[in-house]
């Protein structure tokens, strides 16, 4: 983060002037914003995301390296999940006080596995017709993009008349 002009350019697209983040009371974004700059916001978010993971790394740096970081400090996160330092005696283990039966699991391969354990063509001939996929979540994307458009709720009901809406009460 040692380029001042992007660091200039990411704090002008927020729109807001930072000059008082030294002053007790930090500013107040907008609650609410037109639809063009929420759009302007969201097809950046991207940048924004990897300019602000930079500052979080450089400040934690800093904090580490005993430099300033007003208002902040390094301290420990979360634990990572446990995990068994050494596998093989840890089955050992687990067998002196577990049957074997309780001691592991077995699990059936997930579709990507499968696919990759059968090959392409075997997996869509005998296993596809068992697999389950929900449907794709909601986004927001370029207006330019191929992806298929998404008919507005509003557009869904526009030709009902109240004679429909009552047969579905």
């Amino acid at each position: 983060m040692e380029c001042p002009e992007y660091a200039r350019f990411n704090l002008d697209l927020f729109s807001k002037k930072f000059d008082d983040l030294d002053s007790e009371e930090a500013p107040k974004l907008p609650s609410v914003l037109t639809p063009e700059r929420r759009s302007y916001v969201i097809l950046h978010a991207s940048m924004f995301s990897q300019w602000l993971d930079g500052l979080r790394s450089e400040g934690l740096a800093d904090a580490l390296a005993g430099r300033p970081t007003p208002g902040l400090k390094a301290a420990y996160g979360r634990k990572p999940p446990r995990k068994w330092a050494d596998q093989k005696a840890a089955e050992s283990a687990l067998l002196d006080v577990l049957s074997a039966e309780k001691a592991f699991k077995r699990e059936i391969l997930s579709p990507a596995e499968a696919e990759k354990a059968v090959g392409k063509k075997r997996y869509v001939d005998n296993l596809a017709e068992h697999v389950a996929q929900g449907d794709p979540a909601p986004t927001l994307v370029p207006a330019e993009s191929h992806k298929e458009t998404i008919v507005p709720y509003a557009e869904r009901f526009a030709d009902l008349t109240a004679g429909d809406v009552s047969d579905l009460l």
